[in-house]
């Protein structure tokens, strides 16, 4: 597993955890990932291939809850949870610094980019 890879699965678990504790809506997860737009990015992206069929399946989360009902909706949450734990390997201390510095550069020099913006 990758420093994106292994970002974007802990993002993920937040995410669908949020959503199992009825934090966010079904609309702002999909804003944020679960569109199809991102799983179409996902798939082009070689560090993140392997987790193109764990968006698709929370892509039907929204009509899982309209047509099944609350518990089943439930039930795939917490299978999703699952899925995206298991993918979690943490590896090696080098790994894991490669990682620490991929996340706390996030933002670095764009701050000014994005008030330029404004």
């Amino acid at each position: 597993m990758n420093s994106n890879d292994l970002i974007v699965s802990t993002f993920l678990v937040g995410i669908v955890r949020l959503l199992r504790l009825g934090e966010i809506s079904i609309d702002q997860a999909h804003f944020l990932i679960f569109c199809p737009s991102a799983l179409s990015r996902i798939e082009e992206n070689n560090d993140l291939k392997g987790l193109a069929p764990i968006i698709n399946q929370a892509l039907e989360l929204e009509d899982i809850l309209s047509i099944l009902g609350i518990e089943k909706y439930q039930q795939e949450l917490t299978q999703l949870e699952q899925l995206l734990v298991k993918r979690l390997k943490f590896g090696s201390r080098e790994k894991l610094c490669d990682t620490s510095k991929v996340i706390t550069s996030m933002g670095s020099g764009n701050e000014a980019k994005a008030k330029q913006l404004e």
